[in-house]
Order: C-alpha cells, then structure tokens, then sequence
C-alpha cells in the first residue's frame, strides 16, 4: 500500500474486522473515527487489499462505501459455491462482494466465522450458514432450551447467545454470556453451567476449538480474567489474570490458537498461555489454511507461519516500503511506575508493582506494540492532535 492510498482510503477511520481470502486478497471493515454530526450518515468504508489484481493501475487496493449499518458489523469469506466476501450487520442488512451486491441475511449480534468453506453467522438465539451447495442461508437445529426460550410467548431470555466454534459439522460448541455452554455429543445437545465450577458472577466472552483436541472459554468475573481448557463436560481453568480484560477474537491457527483481547494477543496450546507478537497493533484476526491476519486500529498484517507482511498502514511511504514505528516505549515507562509508588495506595502499589513487573519482562516488539496503543487510543480520545 502506497501512502497516498491509505490517505485517500482509511485516513479517519479505524478498523473493526477483518478477513482473509488469500496471500494476495485481504479485506478490512473501517468506520470513522468522529461521530457524524446532526443529518449526516456514518460513513463505514470496505477496504479490498488485492495487489495482484490492482497492478496494471499502479495500486494495491480499492473501497466500497456504505452508510448507517447498524454497528457491529463483521465480515467473513466464503469459499464455496463462489469465492467471496460476504458483509452482515446486525439489522437484516447483508452485501456479497465484489459482484453479488446487497441482500437479506438471518441478522448477526456477535460473531460470525467461516468454517469448512462457507460461512455462518450467530445471533443472540439461532445459529445460521450459507448453505455451500444452494448458496442460501439456513439456520441449524440448536438446544432444545434455546428453541423454547426463543418461542416462549412472554419472552424471558435465559440464553444470550455470544460465540461458537466446532471441531466438525456435527461436534457444534455454542456459548452463550452467563457462562453456559452448549455441545454436540453423539448426535445429540448437551449443556454445562461453568458458573457451577465456583464461579457464580461468571461472564463468558469467547470460545474456540482447538488443533490439539481441546476448547478453550475466555471468560471473566470479579476476580478478573480466566481461560478454561475443556471438552463436553469436564473443564478446568488453566490460566488467570487480576486485572480487566475484554476480550475481542479468538481463533485455531496451525497447532495452537490465539485468544486477543484489549490487553494484546496470547497463544495457547496444550494449556500452556504466552504472549503473540506481531509487528501491527491489532486483536481483530482472520485465518485461512496457514495464513493468519492481525488488524486493528489502522493496521493489518498477513503471517505465513514464518514471515509478517504488513499490508495496510499509514507507515507506508509513497513508494510502498513500510517504515516501522521508531518511538519506542523504553524501560523508563518502568522507572515512572516505580515513582507513582511512593503515591499510591497499599492496593495500588500492588497493581503498580504488577505492571512495572510486566512491562519489564516485554521484548522489544512487545515494547512496541504497547506504545503503539497508548498512541493509538489517546489520538481516538481526541487528545493529541496528529
């Protein structure tokens, strides 16, 4: 991407998914950084990274507008009957592109996935898919309780439906946001309240299946932040975090899989928690085949297992060569906390002490990173004036 092209296409705006098509196709849904004033519309722009296509233009990438979607859309790939990225928000309103154009879907609320080649899209009660062969939605037998909560006469929602994954077509793990999962087990629903686990104010936010047979809750309550491991109805947690976070994205990638959330990207495989680096701030993440895409803010990034290519960001210079970053966030971002020590609380040294810990045993990327969304979010608040 030339400089001149995220000027013309993402300057003021930000990045809130994004979806991977191949090595050389990439898409990212952007919205505008300032609320619309008194009778504009919310601009919302479709970013096509396709450089291969572009070349003979002397370009990489091209943009759709769309205006008043209701937030927050996503945005997927489907593979079959056709390649194409497909566009739900949370109303009915749906776009297939580059040809297919606007068109009804079943209604998205959180999540939205591409699995074995077509896509399916979750709301707060039904689960739906773009049938690969008559490529029409069809929404899949659920629990029998999400049936009967959804068609209660006088609705008094049990379940809010949040996330899903599966290891098959027929092994389905739906979560819902009060800590109750649901599972295919021999053709058959099943259910587990994780908040019977000693957990009472659990709130669960993510779910993944795992290569390595396992899936995986990001989950959290007045304790703080939790991942469980488990499968159908034995779980256990495997790592914890006294502090507040939410999560964003979760997806299987080779053998392991990455859990993002608003504090950075953590990898997982066989129980085992540790941080993911990648040269782009970012939690929103897509994969195909050994392709994964890390976007957020106004980056995005492509990694083929051994390299990064950033693909979208406004350090690229007119001749297309990215220029990282330069300002680092040094170890004295450490020394400060130590000073705001002596000012503090009992309970607030102790968090302080936690950070500087923390800050402390980050490499240089991870350094990085967290200056790159201190930046980011105080530009975002309006504060600093770029």
């Amino acid at each position: 991407m030339k400089k001149s092209e995220w000027e013309a296409y993402c300057k003021g705006f930000y990045i809130v998914d994004c979806t991977i098509r191949h090595k050389n196709m990439a898409y990212v849904l952007m919205v505008q950084n300032e609320p619309p004033q008194s009778g504009e519309q919310e601009e919302w722009r479709y970013i096509s990274w396709v450089p291969d296509i572009l070349k003979s233009q002397n370009r990489t990438s091209a943009m759709a507008n769309f205006y008043n979607l209701r937030p927050v859309p996503r945005v997927a790939t489907q593979f079959k009957p056709v390649e194409r990225s497909v566009l739900c928000d949370t109303g009915t309103f749906g776009w297939t592109g580059p040809n297919g154009g606007k068109e009804n879907q079943p209604g998205l609320m959180h999540q939205m996935r591409t699995l074995w080649d077509e896509v399916y899209v979750l709301n707060s009660f039904s689960l739906s898919r773009r049938n690969g062969t008559t490529n029409e939605w069809e929404a899949l037998a659920l629990h029998p309780a999400i049936l009967e909560d959804y068609n209660d006469e006088i609705p008094q929602r049990r379940y809010v439906l949040k996330d899903f994954d599966a290891f098959s077509p027929d092994t389905f793990y739906l979560m819902d946001t009060d800590g109750y999962i649901f599972y295919q087990s021999d053709d058959q629903w099943q259910s587990i309240d994780l908040k019977e686990m000693g957990y009472p104010e659990l709130l669960t936010d993510g779910i993944c299946c795992g290569p390595d047979g396992w899936v995986y809750v990001f989950a959290r309550d007045v304790d703080g932040a939790k991942i469980f491991q488990g499968r159908e109805d034995q779980w256990k947690v495997i790592w914890t975090k006294h502090s507040e976070m939410f999560h964003v994205d979760f997806v299987a990638y080779q053998d392991y899989v990455i859990l993002s959330n608003n504090l950075g990207r953590f990898k997982i495989k066989e129980g085992v928690v540790e941080r993911f680096q990648a040269p782009v701030y970012g939690s929103l993440l897509s994969v195909r085949d050994n392709l994964l895409m890390v976007a957020g803010s106004d980056e995005a990034a492509i990694y083929d297992g051994e390299e990064w290519q950033v693909i979208i960001s406004p350090r690229f210079n007119e001749e297309g060569e990215y220029q990282p970053l330069n300002v680092k966030l040094n170890r004295s971002g450490s020394a400060l906390l130590e000073q705001l020590e002596y000012a503090s609380s009992e309970q607030g040294k102790q968090e302080l002490a936690e950070a500087k810990a923390e800050i402390d045993q980050l490499d240089e990327n991870a350094l990085a990173e967290l200056q790159q969304r201190i930046h980011s979010a105080v530009k975002r608040a309006g504060k600093t004036k770029v």
